[in-house]
């Protein structure tokens, strides 16, 4: 008879075997993130986390016939936007958000001779410069604001975090200029007696306001930009002011302002594109002497998208991306005749007679395709997808 065997004793995972077994899964781990995070920043073509939420967002549906096919109206008025996850189409007769089923989720009924859509990241808003109706819906198709205002309305603007200014025409003032908060409750108001303002832009949380403000000087019209605080109260704007900061443009209308970051702010004028500061200090300008402005757009990530047309090379577009100074991040030259660029989160599209290109703002390509029908306009979304708008509706393109 063999004799009994005591027991082994138990092996106990001790603290230098455990070193070791986590030290052979995080060492590996450590690793790929490493080559993960460095790759995306190094090749971002190889290394792009939307690929990977696109495949699991888009399964299904890549080859869903339909899907990403809206279908509206074909009107002469007709001004659409990609919004949120969906579309805007908005017309003389109102505005329609529908989702990328082609449902129509929201439609708010409004005259307007003139559609102008301003569009944020959360918020957008309709209007007609000379009306007096405004609509702003938020990403959720959400009716936010559908008012008349008690003067006529001249310029819009949505933050991307949904503040709105707006300038109206009142009796007993030259303009007033109200800014709103997300909820599209009036939060500050400033009453112009001595000056026209034909321009705005508010900046995120409404703390800041910048006005293109009019004046004649020796028979002809001037620009200022002033930038006013909205926690602080200014019974009028003179340049003598400390409480307004201002930066002079000079002979030139501004048609478009917008605020790329908190601090820096680009305007659309008649003869120069300007990039400037919050305290007045002109950064960059792009004189439009030679050239001219095809499309242009702002990304919430603080850069600007603008394709020009040389009056000396007609057969040549040129693409740029600029930073919040205005220095030139990439361009490009286009063989083709650019129709439209958009830009939406780190990436831009550009649509041209041959093709539709989706590109990060290095301008390194993500998709390509030549198939692009009869679309006049593309929208660039915040995943790298893309959507192509003809006359009559959409295509979704997904990389």
């Amino acid at each position: 008879m063999l004799p009994e065997r005591e027991d082994e004793p138990k092996k106990r995972f001790g603290g230098r075997r455990w070193f070791k077994a986590a030290a052979w899964i995080l060492i590996p781990a450590a690793v790929l993130c490493a080559v993960w995070f460095g790759g995306s920043l190094l090749l971002p073509r190889l290394f792009n986390f939307d690929a990977v939420t696109r495949f699991f967002r888009y399964m299904g549906l890549k080859n869903k016939e339909d899907y990403g096919q809206i279908r509206y109206d074909s009107d002469p008025s007709n001004v659409i936007a990609g919004f949120g996850s969906g579309l805007i189409v908005a017309d003389s007769g109102g505005m329609a958000y529908y989702d990328m089923e082609g449902n129509q989720k929201t439609f708010v009924q409004s005259s307007m001779d003139t559609p102008v859509l301003c569009m944020g990241e959360e918020a957008c808003a309709l209007y007609s410069p000379g009306g007096k109706d405004l609509v702003v819906m938020n990403e959720k198709g959400e009716v936010l604001l559908d008012e008349a205002m008690s003067g006529a309305l001249l310029d819009v603007d949505v933050s991307d975090d949904g503040y709105l200014a707006a300038i109206t025409v009142e009796s007993g003032y030259k303009s007033v200029v109200t800014v709103r908060n997300p909820k599209q409750d009036p939060m500050y108001v400033f009453y112009s007696r001595t000056s026209y303002l034909n321009a705005c832009a508010v900046s995120g949380k409404g703390s800041l306001l910048a006005l293109a403000v009019l004046s004649e000087l020796r028979g002809t019209y001037h620009t200022v930009i002033t930038f006013l605080r909205t926690n602080e109260e200014i019974s009028d704007l003179t340049l003598e002011s400390d409480a307004a900061d201002h930066a002079d443009l000079g002979n030139q209308m501004v048609y478009d302002l917008r605020f790329l970051d908190a601090t820096h702010l680009c305007a659309i004028c008649q003869n120069q594109v300007v990039f400037l500061t919050t305290d007045g200090t002109v950064t960059r300008t792009i004189s439009l002497s030679d050239k001219t402005i095809l499309d242009y757009a702002f990304s919430a990530k603080g850069f600007a998208v603008m394709a020009f047309r040389s009056s000396r090379a007609e057969d040549q577009d040129l693409l740029m991306v600029l930073n919040p100074d205005g220095e030139t991040a990439a361009e490009l030259e286009s063989p083709a005749r650019i129709k439209s660029v958009s830009a939406r989160g780190r990436y831009l599209a550009l649509l041209t007679e041959a093709s539709l290109e989706i590109y990060d703002k290095q301008l390194h390509s993500f998709y390509r395709t030549e198939d692009t029908a009869d679309a006049g306009r593309v929208f660039a979304r915040a995943d790298g997808t893309a959507i192509l708008a003809s006359d009559t509706g959409t295509k979704l393109l997904i990389p």
